[in-house]
């Protein structure tokens, strides 16, 4: 059930809106609506922001339905409204930023094309397989991003920055580029913090779902704060939260959240935050929205028919689709099975609430493992005039999350290497190994 507003002026209705961002004529909102929660639900608020269309003076956004959860309102709003800001900003291509041309003929430094993680070299030799592989000879056309780690002005592939992004004529096509490292925040610090959280969020996910790992279970309880928000916002009849710690070899807290309806489906959510309190409880915000939104149809069950291939599976609507199916539940298990508990309190650090400090911070623990985080700052003018920031984060190597189950994101080496790093398999896992089963990220 939702409330929606009927008014050019937004912020009439919304008084935290801002008017020049948010009117149905003018604006880059054209509307806003709330749900109602009911009874049964989470307590929390669920916003969603409808923009204009974009296609007369840029290409058209990826999407135009872009939502958002909080404890309040307004924090939905600002949610919302910043991932319709992203995506509106991220369709902005300026061609002459455009350079055609290889890895080895291009005269500035760029980054080197074997540290994207695309695609597995035996997907590459599958017949009609529609992406070319990035070598030093593949005629691209690139972009000026900025090394936050080397300091300097660093080359990469378009395909990685704007979204959408269709390959010109004279260009190989080598990539489909999904919302990942896309952020939008009120200073440049909290938006490139927010972008390489969501890039290391999709990867250590990647990673778990690809090797079926099993990782700490996180006691709620163990943190007061914690179990008191849970009880007053997020705990729902008939249904179990499973929280997981899924932080990687880079140690920053990565949670996994899986909200099982009892009788139904199965939802996730995921977060990372340089505080693993922060991470625990955007996750549970972001179950509750899934949760919200999607109630009817994880309670009763969706009736699609999916193939027994799940070769129909090719975005991320479609995988959430198929695990409202209860049957799926036994493939999400193997998450939840390990026995070693992670206390809030005593696992991690525990940071300040400064975006600076935290960047900071966290560009230190990528270093340390030897990785670059690569921004692009894609602010039109207009939405800079209104005190925003839209920033695309690339950590070249880290793993995109797959949305086409027929074509995994399986190149890179993050994959199979890190489990045998951090003691969670024995061995390597090659290619043919690696989960069959889509995920249900969503």
């Amino acid at each position: 059930m939702y409330r929606k507003a009927m008014s050019n002026n937004l912020s009439s209705i919304y008084p935290f809106a801002d008017p020049a961002v948010c009117n149905s004529k003018t604006g880059i909102v054209k509307d806003l609506f709330h749900w109602l929660p009911e009874p049964n639900d989470p307590s929390v608020f669920l916003m969603a922001a409808i923009t204009n269309n974009s296609g007369r003076f840029a290409n058209e956004s990826a999407t135009n339905f872009n939502s958002g959860a909080g404890l309040t309102m307004e924090a939905a709003y600002n949610a919302a409204v910043g991932e319709a800001i992203e995506r509106y900003s991220s369709a902005f291509i300026n061609e002459e930023e455009l350079v055609l041309s290889s890895y080895r003929d291009l005269k500035e430094n760029a980054v080197h094309p074997d540290k994207f993680a695309y695609y597995h070299e035996k997907q590459y030799v599958t017949p009609k397989f529609p992406f070319k592989k990035l070598n030093l000879d593949t005629v691209v056309n690139w972009v000026k991003g900025y090394s936050l780690i080397q300091n300097k002005h660093v080359y990469i592939p378009a395909a990685n920055v704007f979204l959408p992004y269709f390959h010109k004529n004279d260009e190989e096509l080598i990539w489909h580029s999904v919302s990942t490292g896309l952020s939008c925040a009120k200073s440049k610090e909290e938006a490139i913090l927010k972008g390489i959280f969501e890039v290391i969020e999709r990867d250590c996910f990647s990673i778990l779902w690809f090797n079926k790992l099993s990782m700490p279970k996180i006691n709620i309880e163990s943190d007061k704060v914690i179990s008191e928000l849970f009880e007053q916002y997020f705990e729902t009849p008939n249904c179990k939260f499973h929280l997981i710690d899924m932080t990687m070899d880079v140690k920053v807290p990565t949670v996994l959240g899986i909200l099982e309806d009892l009788s139904g489906g199965t939802l996730i959510a995921a977060a990372t935050r340089l505080n693993l309190k922060d991470a625990v409880i955007k996750t549970l915000i972001e179950l509750s929205q899934g949760r919200i939104s999607w109630k009817r149809d994880f309670v009763e069950g969706v009736q699609d028919e999916f193939k027994e291939d799940y070769s129909d599976i090719r975005d991320f609507h479609s995988r959430v689709r198929l695990f409202t199916n209860k049957n799926m539940k036994e493939h999400i298990e193997f998450a939840y099975q390990f026995n070693n508990i992670v206390n809030i309190n005593q696992a991690y650090p525990e940071y300040g609430n400064s975006h600076k400090t935290q960047l900071s911070i966290t560009l230190e623990i990528l270093k340390r493992q030897g990785y670059d985080v690569i921004i692009y700052d894609l602010t039109t003018n207009d939405v800079k005039k209104r005190g925003y920031h839209v920033i695309r984060v690339v950590i070249p190597g880290f793993t995109e999350i797959t949305n086409d189950h027929v074509i995994p994101r399986a190149g890179g080496t993050r994959i199979y290497e890190v489990p045998k790093k951090i003691n969670l398999k024995d061995t390597v896992m090659n290619f043919e190994e690696l989960n069959p089963i889509p995920h249900p990220f969503p």
